[in-house]
């Protein structure tokens, strides 16, 4: 059996490797709290953020309960912030868009309880071919990525076009 000398301590093997796993553990804690100080982060940014790492899934988990436990990791309020601050100041600097506005939808939904829709959105343009042009722009292009590619399962999203009645 070797024993490590540490200072005054001795630890064998098995002690070192559980020491050194917690210390890369506490690492791995402390770089996560820095991670979500810098901004607001949702569930699958901070998901990405361990895959990335290299982190183990049980590692992973205990640390996202450990944030969500924190109060760091908060998807809806993610997904708020992230319209007025993404969504609406796109918008406003789009001169097409007459009125645009995500309204977070009080369940049941009547007719469809299941269908695990949480925001509506309601947009008022001036041209719905202007509308589609200013979605293809680079803009329209990077803020459709980041929703689609992080946040939203495009499959579940619908979409129509309506005529207001005078």
């Amino acid at each position: 059996m070797s024993l490590y000398q540490f200072g005054p301590f001795e630890l064998d093997a098995e002690q070192l490797k559980t020491y050194k796993k917690l210390s890369a553990d506490d690492k791995a804690y402390g770089l996560a709290l820095a991670y979500v100080a810098r901004r607001m982060r949702s569930r699958w940014e901070l998901t990405d953020y361990f895959r990335r790492k290299g982190y183990e899934p049980e590692l992973a988990g205990q640390l996202m309960t450990k944030l969500e436990k924190l109060g760091q990791v908060n998807d809806e309020a993610f997904a708020e912030a992230w319209v007025r601050n993404r969504d609406y100041a796109l918008v406003r600097s789009l001169p097409n868009y007459v009125s645009y506005r995500v309204h977070r939808i009080r369940p049941p939904i009547q007719g469809a309880p299941d269908s695990g829709w949480q925001y509506v959105e309601r947009i008022e343009v001036k041209s719905l071919e202007q509308h589609d042009k200013d979605l293809a722009s680079p803009a329209g292009v990077q803020l459709r990525e980041e929703l689609y590619g992080k946040f939203l399962d495009r499959s579940k999203n619908i979409y129509f076009a309506s005529d207001e009645i005078e």
